[in-house]
């Protein structure tokens, strides 16, 4: 490692699995406030704190953070790392979203749930010694990706054209 000038990992802290994948994170725990539907029984009502804290745990245990832990204690050069880019946009309109299935209100719950990671992201870099990057384009309020810098298959994986911005980043 030590030959190297500096380490990017890209695509920590995936959260939101999209309208193909479900995650631990979005089903954990429940949060009142966004209205869970029945697909939630099974979660127990969480309070926002807690749910903050189920997202920095949920982040901690995957196994990119333990990655980044690992290559910052072993190099002691720059470590820079590139969040995972927010689902696309379609899935507003998609009825497989997560979220869409959890929630009466999938926006909200997005929001929430991005603005947890973006917290957690923050300490686990900080705590690695390692350097947050922002996203590689600006998903403005709505914090959701355009469908066009998408692949069509599930809406979390990117196109070759956001890779592109990415190692330009």
């Amino acid at each position: 490692l030590s030959e190297y000038d500096a380490i990017l990992i890209c695509a920590l802290g995936f959260v939101d699995g999209g309208f193909a994948f479900e995650t631990h994170i979005t089903v954990s725990g429940a949060v009142a406030e966004y209205g869970p539907r029945a697909a939630m029984d099974k979660a127990p009502l969480i309070s926002d704190r807690c749910f903050e804290d189920m997202v920095l745990d949920g982040l901690n245990m995957q196994p990119g953070a333990r990655t980044l832990r690992a290559v910052c204690e072993a190099y002691k050069g720059p470590v820079f790392v590139q969040p995972f880019p927010d689902v696309s946009d379609r899935v507003l309109t998609h009825d497989k979203w997560g979220l869409r299935r959890f929630y009466t209100n999938p926006q909200g719950m997005h929001h929430a749930l991005t603005k947890a990671k973006d917290a957690a992201l923050k300490q686990i870099t900080d705590d690695a010694g390692a350097r947050l990057l922002p996203l590689a384009i600006d998903t403005g309020e709505q914090r959701m990706t355009p469908h066009a810098m998408m692949r069509d298959i599930d809406g979390v994986h990117m196109s070759e054209e956001y890779a592109s911005l990415v190692l330009d980043q």
